[in-house]
């Protein structure tokens, strides 16, 4: 499905070329944390608008271009910070040691949906200067910790003035009146798109909610994961593959290792950047740390009874997705 809907040969005409602006309002999230935007794509990208979560609701703009789809004349969006294929875009949010901050446990990214954007819409923001896309996602997740992930259910995106806009309240009610025809067009188009997102992932969803329930109970009460945990998260991954390394159980993906359990027997080996896993250590030694096998390679261990169970989800998604091909990634990206 498109991320935005087909336009006519006139509309396109007259949105080509053009930059879009879109202000990403990440509420309550948890206190210290650093949050960023992502710039650029898989191993070559920057961090950018850091900022550490005091309290408040954090603020996030970026652009995004608009370029023709090919034969069928449909748009898409562009630019450094987009993400993902056509028909599934959308833009990251750095969490974290994902955003450069050393003094924290958490490494996380938020994924931000780019669909439910009505020609409409484009239209609106493209005419009028003071005119923003402007979506709020939550910024806590369900363990109390910084939401990671996909947003879901996400409420799409709607039109809003650009902050400190100097425009005179004259004519403002006669926008504001066709803005809020346009909001609930454009709610209804999102809607759509989440019920039909949330059919696909029920059947899924039904065969590891008992052991996802069971992880995140066990983790909560301290009494840690295991590697039957690491088996449910791995299984949820495309193409991982179960097997043997170093004589210890194992999931590879294309012949490629992503996540082992290390012959001690406490701990697994997850690939990660080095950068990011010194900040990890440096904010839980008792979790995450290294031997001297691993000095220089860019791997880590993490202590499966005190790891807990969202942070070693996204340690161990994080490690397939530096092993994966591109593909396989963008396909994964696009569901």
């Amino acid at each position: 499905m498109a991320c935005i809907p087909k336009l006519s040969t006139q509309d396109s005409a007259l949105l080509m070329d053009r930059q879009i602006t879109f202000r990403i309002t990440l509420t309550a999230p948890p206190l210290g944390v650093d949050f960023g935007l992502q710039k650029g794509k898989g191993s070559n990208y920057e961090t950018v608008q850091k900022q550490r979560s005091v309290g408040k609701d954090l603020h996030f703009e970026f652009t995004a271009g608009l370029k023709p789809g090919g034969k069928s004349n449909e748009p898409a969006l562009s630019g450094p910070f987009v993400q993902g294929p056509t028909g599934g875009k959308f833009v990251y949010l750095d969490i974290g040691t994902y955003a450069g901050q050393l003094d924290t446990c958490w490494s996380r990214r938020l994924k931000i949906p780019l669909y439910g954007i009505t020609t409409d819409l484009l239209s609106e923001s493209s005419d009028e200067s003071d005119l923003v896309l402007e979506t709020r996602v939550p910024g806590t997740g369900r363990d109390g910790g910084p939401n990671c992930a996909t947003v879901k259910p996400f409420e799409g995106w709607r039109m809003a003035r650009a902050q400190g806009s100097g425009k005179s309240a004259r004519g403002s009610s006669d926008r504001d009146a066709r803005l809020t025809k346009r909001r609930a067009a454009n709610k209804s188009s999102v809607a759509r798109k989440n019920n039909e997102s949330s059919a696909r992932a029920t059947a899924a969803k039904g065969a590891r909610v008992a052991a996802s329930k069971g992880a995140r109970a066990g983790a909560r009460k301290g009494s840690g994961c295991d590697w039957s945990t690491v088996q449910q998260i791995a299984r949820g991954l495309p193409e991982a593959v179960e097997g043997l390394s170093y004589g210890t159980a194992a999931f590879h993906v294309r012949k490629k290792l992503f996540v082992r359990m290390h012959q001690g027997g406490e701990s697994v080996v997850v690939m990660i950047p080095i950068e990011v896993r010194e900040g990890l250590m440096q904010s839980d030694p008792e979790t995450f740390y290294i031997t001297d096998h691993y000095l220089g390679y860019p791997a880590m261990l993490v202590r499966l009874r005190t790891v807990r169970f969202e942070d070693l989800r996204s340690l161990v998604e994080e490690s397939w997705r530096s092993q994966a091909p591109l593909k396989l990634l963008v396909e994964y990206d696009s569901k």
